[in-house]
């Protein structure tokens, strides 16, 4: 039954595309729009610092400093200073940064250790450096799935994501989305130990990364058998690998808690600073809906969150269409973990950095005409979107 299940649902394997990965134009592409990208969001940044649209800027005449907003000055802390010994006002934990995940921070500390740049200058470094970097992994990705003519249009959508602004800033987003990206396009070319690395890298990024685990097992056992997998039978010892190297990264995470402040699970404890805890998803749905406890621009608000939700749930099932069962299954983890946090803030932003959604995107927009109004349409928001997020708008939190 479970075989069947896969079979309908996930594509069965190949071996890699023969050819190179890359070719110059391939590459020229790539850099190109990646360059106008990066210039697209300083700009914007910029108008915002000189105080443009009528909001007070909050770092005058600097369009660096401006893009760090929101948790991205958390992150910065942590590679300055490491994460708090206790939490202030314990147990509210308002004023702890032990909610943060660390891969963002060492690689910012590693930066900072090989060129003695660090604060809002080497944060932004790294996170500009990742991206062009997840902009290669991601034609990788597309052209491993769908071919190189595609993958073209997929990375050029995929770079003017309306979501890119949390791509490219100090926030768990930029180092999430490449270490996905990696993760299952190394499984899907049956690459496992180089995957096992990968998601080691994702469990240590954001809480919903060790559950790279579920899709790991539908691509595995597609690829051997699912009782193959479970028991370890012969010639599956690096798929396994893999499955078992997803909580690696947040293992290691949760022994250093332990021994930091007494609490493995600090990182998950400290949530309630942001009015996150328990709730079963569809008690989070009616509570963040409910015109008796709430006025109506959180309702304004809470609706716009739940309707990208939606959305996110409607790309996932094209995902099942185009037989990525994988995929889909990650973004339908996403959606369920974050309602189980009591409510949608920030979930527009957990949704855009499923990575895969892109891909559907591009799968419904292959005509000459729907990718010219894909890609403008998406350029158009993610110029919104960072504005918004330059000038705190809460829509891009």
């Amino acid at each position: 039954m479970i075989q069947s299940l896969l079979s309908r649902f996930e594509r069965s394997p190949r071996d890699p595309r023969p050819g190179p990965i890359f070719r110059a134009e391939d590459l020229a592409l790539i850099v190109g729009v990646y360059a106008l990208s990066r210039l697209a969001l300083i700009l914007v940044a910029w108008l915002a610092s000189l105080g443009v649209g009528g909001v007070e800027p909050f770092a005058p005449n600097d369009p660096f400093d401006t893009l760090v907003r929101w948790d991205s000055r958390w992150y910065i802390e942590i590679a300055e200073i490491g994460y708090h010994a206790e939490a202030g006002a314990w147990p509210t934990g308002d004023g702890t940064n032990w909610a943060f995940f660390p891969l963002l921070p060492l690689l910012m500390i590693g930066l900072r250790a090989v060129t003695g740049i660090g604060g809002v200058a080497g944060a932004l470094i790294v996170t500009h450096l990742v991206f062009l970097g997840t902009l290669l992994l991601y034609f990788a990705y597309a052209r491993e799935l769908f071919g190189r003519a595609f993958a073209r249009h997929a990375v050029v959508l995929f770079a003017l994501w309306p979501f890119t602004v949390h791509h490219s800033v100090p926030m768990s987003e930029s180092v999430f989305v490449p270490a996905t990206i990696a993760t299952l396009w190394l499984a899907r070319r049956g690459s496992f130990l180089w995957a096992a690395l990968a998601a080691a890298a994702l469990s240590a990024t954001r809480a919903v990364g060790p559950f790279v685990a579920f899709p790991l097992l539908a691509i595995t056992a597609r690829r051997f058998g699912f009782w193959r997998v479970i028991s370890v039978q012969p010639g599956t010892e690096r798929a396994v690998t893999a499955l078992a190297a997803c909580g690696i990264g947040v293992g290691l995470f949760i022994l250093y808690m332990h021994a930091h402040t007494g609490d493995g699970l600090a990182f998950t404890h400290a949530q309630v600073a942001w009015s996150r805890q328990f709730k079963w998803p569809w008690m989070t749905i009616l509570d963040e809906l409910n015109p008796a406890i709430l006025p109506l621009d959180w309702l304004a608000y809470n609706l716009f969150n739940l309707l990208v939700v939606a959305m996110a749930v409607l790309l996932a099932w094209r995902l099942l269409r185009l037989r990525l069962g994988a995929e889909a299954l990650f973004v339908l983890i996403a959606v369920a973990l974050g309602l189980t946090a009591g409510q949608t803030t920030s979930l527009p932003r957990f949704m855009g950095s499923m990575a895969p959604l892109a891909l559907a995107v591009a799968s419904l927009t292959l005509t000459h005409r729907r990718r010219r109004w894909a890609i403008g349409i998406s350029a158009v928001l993610a110029l919104l979107a960072a504005y918004g997020w330059c000038v705190e708008t809460i829509y891009v939190m």
